[in-house]
């Protein structure tokens, strides 16, 4: 699975360990495909062929943080949310705080 999130990355069948490496981990961690259990493997490759992510220990330092959903995540679950024939407001639109009371 993470050879084909990568190659959908790359837009090409094969790349090297080291182009992987330097694009760092907040671009792998974006993309479509690769979850933490993803990120996890491809780590390990990259270990065993002797690289590191670009930004990893800044990577490292922010694991334990709160982050806010990505975007694209987000607008993806709403795609969906809307195929099944839900209504998705923002909560600070007038129609939402109507639909609360």
């Amino acid at each position: 699975m993470q050879l084909n999130a990568l190659r959908r990355l790359f837009n090409r069948p094969q790349f090297a360990p080291h182009e992987v490496a330097r694009l760092g981990w907040r671009r792998l961690e974006k993309a479509d495909g690769i979850g933490q259990k993803g990120m996890a493997t491809i780590v390990k490759w990259l270990r065993e062929q002797g690289y590191e992510l670009a930004d990893a220990e800044q990577a490292a330092e922010s694991r334990g943080t709160h982050h806010a959903p990505d975007a694209r995540k987000v607008e993806r679950a709403i795609r969906i949310l809307k195929t099944q024939g839900y209504a998705v407001l923002l909560a600070s639109t007038p129609e939402a705080l109507d639909e609360d009371a």
